[in-house]
């Protein structure tokens, strides 16, 4: 295994195409929420990705996408 560097609570830019049903698409950051003992180890991790458009959506955390307000879209875990 190769460690690559992910860390727990990074900001990372991902490509999540092709999105099936509902999910999210485009390249867009995400914060990886998977324990660094995990992210050592396996090829894929955990994340939540992070969205400027608006929504009122109680679920969604206030945080800054690229220096401009945005939305950790927490229910796209």
């Amino acid at each position: 295994m190769v460690d690559m560097g992910i860390k727990q609570y990074g900001v990372y830019w991902v490509r999540l195409s092709p999105a099936v049903g509902n999910e999210m698409s485009k390249t867009r950051p995400c914060v990886v929420v998977s324990p660094d003992d995990l992210n050592r180890y396996v090829n894929t991790v955990i994340n939540i990705p992070l969205t400027t458009k608006s929504s009122h959506r109680q679920y969604r955390v206030l945080g800054l996408v690229s220096s401009r307000p945005g939305k950790i879209s927490t229910d796209r875990i």
